[in-house]
């Protein structure tokens, strides 16, 4: 329930903070979604404090990964769909909001549904890059297998996993930090995400991340 309301709430938001109001298909789908939205936010003083103590251990699971020097390579999986693409994009952009040097890019060229939500929701798409060399740090979203995964991943460094799939040849046992559950779309993942770390979300993130949700789940 909170998964789902947690979706339309971006909706939501979108809705009223997007001037072409297009973007929302259904006329009832703004109330309801603040509807859900003001449910879904309705949570006592424990349930804060639990979030506040998850988001502090969270922080400092990513503060004490060997980031490197140079960018870390954020990657969807290959012949990559919305949800790949998007989640790469949304976690890239948290990543750089808690300081560290993190650039979503694409292993193989994106689909025309892809393009066209890019052009629709008004955001830039990741750039191409096929290999990385040894050593590469990497966070790779919405997949669990290397047959999946940029070309040469085997010698990359690993950081974070974050995936709604089974697991696959990339072990969780292998990767640091990783974040797999069972839910319709990586992008709901990672708006669980921003809000356990406290992160603010923006209008570019939330147009991301709705981008991925509607095309992973069929519309919710």
């Amino acid at each position: 329930m909170i998964i789902f309301a947690h979706c339309m709430f971006l909706y939501a938001y979108i809705y009223v903070n997007c001037s072409e109001k297009k973007i929302c298909p259904f006329a009832f789908s703004f109330f309801f979604c603040c509807l859900i939205g003001i449910v879904a936010t309705c949570c006592s003083n424990e349930d804060v404090k639990t979030n506040t103590e998850q988001g502090a251990e969270y922080r400092a699971t990513l503060e004490s990964l060997d980031w490197g020097t140079d960018s870390c390579y954020v990657y969807g999986h290959k012949t990559p769909d919305v949800d790949a693409v998007t989640s790469a994009l949304a976690y890239a952009k948290l990543m750089r909001s808690l300081g560290y040097k993190c650039v979503a890019k694409v292993s193989s060229p994106v689909n025309r549904e892809t393009e066209y939500v890019s052009k629709k929701f008004g955001f830039e798409l990741p750039a191409l890059k096929t290999s990385v060399k040894p050593g590469t740090r990497l966070i790779v979203t919405d997949h669990s297998e290397y047959v999946q995964c940029v070309d040469d991943a085997e010698d990359a460094i690993i950081l974070q996993k974050i995936d709604h799939h089974t697991e696959g040849s990339i072990k969780d046992d292998d990767v640091p930090f990783v974040r797999r559950l069972m839910v319709g779309s990586t992008n709901t993942i990672i708006y669980a995400c921003y809000n356990e770390l406290g992160v603010p979300i923006d209008d570019e993130a939330a147009k991301i991340m709705l981008a991925g949700i509607l095309s992973d789940t069929n519309n919710l």
